[in-house]
Order: structure tokens, then C-alpha cells, then sequence
């Protein structure tokens, strides 16, 4: 067994932690990549601080402060030409904000009134309640009796037109409809009995 890994394992948990010294590291990589008899668990462990620490050569264009200053340029000319934009944006985003301000204030003072409609007894409110389904079965009654009139009406016309429409010649051939009716004048039956005249 390596002797060195007590002092590997120590230093792996400062280096985990972040408390190593540049000598510490550099003397944690000598250590981990001379050591040829490692445990299973400082393998991954060898592995992951190994390729931290490999330095990739990067080839840097000769051009490229020239290319970042321009690049800074045209963002500073973009920068100019939406400040006029970014104002509009901000002054639209206060309007809505005040008006949102002031919708809440208008709703929330006109809720602390109480309203001259609003019911708050059960009994009364029950009562109230009982009137206005009552209107409104009168109102269906009425229009259930006028349309029965209409009906009514209907039917005479259309048996006065088809009086007139027969020949006088072929009436014992033709049947006319008509409708039968209570003694209240409404239509009781509204099925067409044919007679022959």
C-alpha cells in the first residue's frame, strides 16, 4: 500500500473544500499522477483533479482586441438608438401602473359603501326572492295566453283564406281545418279535424 495516502486523502478533502494553497495543489497532482497503486474511490477522485489541473493551449487570433472594439462600438450604437425606446417602454409601464393604482383605490373605496340595493336581512331577501320568481311566472303566463290568441287567430285567418281559396263547385270534395276549442276560448285540442261541407 502507498504511503502516501493518508496525505493524498487529506489533501483531497482541503482541495474539495477549497483551503488548499497553489504548493498543496501542485503537490496534490504530483502525488496523485506518480502514484501507480491507487484505491478505488481516489481514482475518480485523481481522474477529476488531473484534468482540472491540464492547462489546454488556446491559440488567441492576433486580431481579436480589434474585433472586440468594434464589437463594443456597434453594442454602444445600439445602445444610443434604444434609449428612446427603453423611455417609451418606461413611461407606458408608469401609465399602467397608475391606472392600476387608481382602479384598485376606486374599487376598493367604492366596496366600504354599502349599496342601497343590497339585502342583508334573510327574511327580507327571501321575501324579495319569492316576488320576483312570482313576476316572473306572471310574466310567463301572460305570454302563454298571448300566444294562445295568437294561435287563435292564426287559425281563423288561415280558415277564412282557405273558405275563399275553394271553388264554389268542389266544396263537397275539399275539407277544411279547423281546431277544437275549450269553452274558455283557448285551442284544447290543436290537432286539425278535417269536415266535409
Amino acid at each position: 500500500m502507498n504511503s502516501n495516502i493518508p496525505k493524498i486523502k487529506r489533501l483531497l478533502s482541503l482541495y474539495e473544500s477549497g483551503l488548499t494553497s497553489l504548493a498543496d495543489e501542485m503537490q496534490l497532482r504530483q502525488m496523485l499522477a506518480e502514484s501507480e497503486a491507487l484505491p478505488e474511490e481516489l481514482k475518480a477522485y485523481a481522474d477529476i483533479v488531473l484534468c482540472m489541473s491540464a492547462k489546454p493551449d488556446v491559440d488567441v487570433p492576433d486580431d481579436l482586441a480589434q474585433t472586440l472594439s468594434a464589437t463594443v462600438d456597434r453594442l454602444s450604437k445600439k445602445e444610443k438608438a434604444g434609449k428612446r425606446g427603453n423611455r417609451w417602454m418606461a413611461m407606458t409601464g408608469i401609465a399602467a401602473s397608475l391606472a392600476i393604482v387608481a382602479s384598485a383605490a376606486t374599487f376598493l373605496l367604492t366596496q366600504s359603501k354599502p349599496s342601497p340595493y343590497e339585502v342583508t336581512d334573510p327574511e327580507e331577501a327571501s321575501r324579495r326572492s319569492v316576488e320576483a320568481l312570482m313576476t316572473v311566472a306572471q310574466g310567463l303566463k301572460d305570454a302563454d295566453r298571448a300566444m294562445k290568441e295568437s294561435c287563435l287567430l292564426l287559425n281563423k285567418i288561415i280558415s277564412e283564406q282557405l273558405y275563399d281559396s275553394i271553388a264554389p263547385d268542389s266544396l263537397d270534395h275539399q275539407s277544411i281545418v279547423t281546431a277544437d276549442y275549450d269553452s274558455a276560448g283557448s285551442i284544447g285540442n290543436a290537432s286539425p279535424i278535417q269536415t266535409r261541407i
